[in-house]
This record gives structure tokens, sequence and C-alpha cells, in this order.
């Protein structure tokens, strides 16, 4: 297997973000899996931090004959945002999912398999609830799980199997959204996120609508923004 990546500017450190964002953002990588013709991987605005494009190798499955190429960039500056593509033989063909962007560092270390089912999973996260509440600093990125299969990136964060992420993500999520003073309603609705994702909406909503103290309008505005994110019908 080989992955071509385009080589760093020489002056890298001394572009201005425009000349950074033309250098990588629509740069050309490619991989070439054996006895295959090679795969240029389609556009994928984010990676155009000071920090280029990351590339990692591993199996998907431990039973899998070949390996899945991950791609990873990151878009530089203070919040944003981490960027990936997998590659991965779809029988005998090459194909590209791309996960949606998250907040944080750019991906530097290999997925895990998080639950020793022999296949690995993606911890990723969701970025929707940030600055909406609150300010950056008082809000949450709500934890999502991703698997690859049959080369598609399918959101498994539901699965029973991952329920302790959670149990203890709603946990940390509540106790702040019933004692902070400042950004409650950012912590109450990351709850009621986490809530939805352990199956159990309506209670998560509730409360936290009740610990945000707030009217109303704070209930219509957290469905309204988990309709958006496909959080509920």
């Amino acid at each position: 297997m080989t992955v071509v990546l385009p080589p760093n500017p020489a002056n890298l450190f001394d572009l201005s973000g425009e000349e950074i964002r033309a250098a990588y953002a629509d740069a050309e990588v490619t991989v070439t899996f054996p006895e295959l013709p090679p795969l240029v991987l389609p556009s994928n605005p984010g990676r155009e931090g000071h920090w280029g494009i990351g590339v990692g190798i591993a199996k998907l499955n431990r039973a899998d004959a070949d390996p899945a190429v991950f791609v990873a960039g990151y878009t530089g500056g203070a919040h944003c945002c981490a960027t990936l593509q997998i590659v991965s033989l779809v029988d005998g063909r090459p194909v590209v999912a791309t996960l949606p962007r998250r907040d944080g560092d750019p991906m530097s270390e290999l997925p895990a398999d998080i639950d020793g089912d022999g296949t690995v999973e993606l911890l990723w996260s969701d970025p929707s609830l940030l600055h909406v509440f609150a300010s950056y600093a008082e809000s949450w990125s709500v934890p999502r799980i991703y698997a690859i299969r049959d080369g598609k990136a399918v959101d498994v964060s539901r699965e029973p199997r991952f329920g302790a992420i959670y149990r203890a993500f709603n946990d940390k999520t509540l106790k702040a959204c019933r004692t902070q003073d400042h950004g409650r309603k950012a912590s109450c609705a990351a709850y009621a996120y986490g809530m939805v994702i352990a199956g159990r909406a309506e209670e998560g909503i509730r409360t936290a609508v009740q610990s945000a103290e707030d009217t109303d309008e704070f209930e219509a505005d957290l469905r309204q923004l988990m309709q958006r994110h496909g959080y509920l019908p």
C-alpha cells in the first residue's frame, strides 16, 4: 500500500492563513492498494493548519486481510476543527468515508477497539452545542461513536454496548447542570443530548429544563436544536 501526500511548502511557517488554505485544503492525497489503480481522495476542506496532513494505517477489524488508511487534518485556530477520512476496501475496490468535523485537536492516535469485539470504533464528538447557550469555555461537545461498515461511517453511539460512555457523560453534565452559577443552560442542554443517546429523551429534556430554572423558551430552543441535528425526529 502506498500513500502519497503533497510536499510541505518550504516556507510553511511564514505563510498567511489564506496561503496555508491554498496549500492544504485541496491538497491531492493519493492512496494505492496493491494491484489496484490509485485513488485520489475527495477534497476535504479543513485540513489547512500548520500541522499539515496526518496519515495512519491500521486494520478496521482484526480479521481483515487489508488495512485501512486514515487521513487526518486540522483547520487550525483556537477552537476548531479536526477532519478525518478513512479509505478501506469494499468488494475489492477502495472507498472513502468522511467523518463530520469535530471540535478539538487533530487525530494523533489510531482508533481503538472500544468494546473488545475485534472491530475498531472512532470516538468522535458533536460540536453543535458550542457557543449556543453559553460561551465556548462553558459549552460541551457531545461524544459520538462511529464504526466503518461497508466503507461508510455509521453512528453507533446509541448501541447499548457503549452505554458506559454516556452514563459517565450524563453524570458529569447533570452535576454541572444542577450546580453551576454560569453556563448552566449549556450543561443542561448537553445532559439532555446525552440522555437522548441513552434512550431516555423525554426524561433528559424534562430534567434539563427543570434544572436550568428557565422558561419554556429554553425547552423550545433545545428541542429545535435537537431536531436540526438529528437527536429528535
